[in-house]
């Protein structure tokens, strides 16, 4: 589970601090090593030539950003809400949602959702802080990642999804370890008891 992946060397990296530098990633300190698998998602995160902690790329957009260089996938819609109650801001960027994402983590408010959609609809990105859990659902036509409050990836993994292909789930609180589930009900029994109710959560 490569979200998880990146999720869980953050967490360990958050003070280290991150240059890229004409396409490439130097980590100060002594950092953990950086898997070449994430290198994308950093790139995708930094402005060349731009220095910040590791820990800064949680940052709603920022890890819009690494997420998407992390799919693999392409143009997206993007849709980003900056009030709970709030109309979304709909974009479609294309090629590469990453310079968008980038300025808007510098030149907007930190939005409360944000929400990227492939436009060959392959692959959704459902971002809600605070960062608790992460989902990923695998589905015939559909990969869906999440990444938000466990409430709301529990929320999620109610939906009714037929004939998913695999569940992953990754828990802020556990070191974001993944575990693999068959079925949306079995990764529901991972969250805390105390979140397993019937509490519901606005999509």
């Amino acid at each position: 589970m490569t979200l998880a992946k990146f999720l869980r060397w953050i967490h360990r990296a958050q003070e280290v601090l991150l240059t890229h530098q004409r396409g490439e990633v130097m980590a100060g300190g002594e950092a953990p090593p950086i898997p070449s698998p994430l290198y994308p998602a950093l790139l995708a995160a930094l402005e060349d030539g731009e220095t910040l902690e590791a820990g800064a790329l949680l940052h709603p957009y920022r890890l819009a950003a690494a997420l998407h260089a992390l799919s693999g996938a392409g143009a997206v819609w993007l849709t980003a809400y900056e009030a709970p109650e709030g109309e979304g801001r709909r974009v479609l960027t294309q090629p590469d949602p990453a310079p968008h994402l980038r300025w808007a983590a510098r030149s907007l408010p930190v939005p409360v959702r944000v929400h990227l959609l492939s436009t060959d609809g392959a692959w959704a990105l459902d971002l809600t802080p605070p960062l608790e859990a992460a989902l990923e659902l695998r589905l015939e036509r559909l990969t869906a990642w999440a990444v938000g409050p466990e409430e709301r990836v529990a929320w999620i993994l109610r939906g009714g999804w037929a004939h998913p292909r695999g569940v992953g789930l990754a828990l802020g609180r556990e070191g974001w370890q993944a575990t693999s589930y068959r079925t949306p009900e079995e990764a529901w029994t991972g969250l805390r008891p105390s979140r397993r109710d019937d509490r519901r959560v606005e999509g």
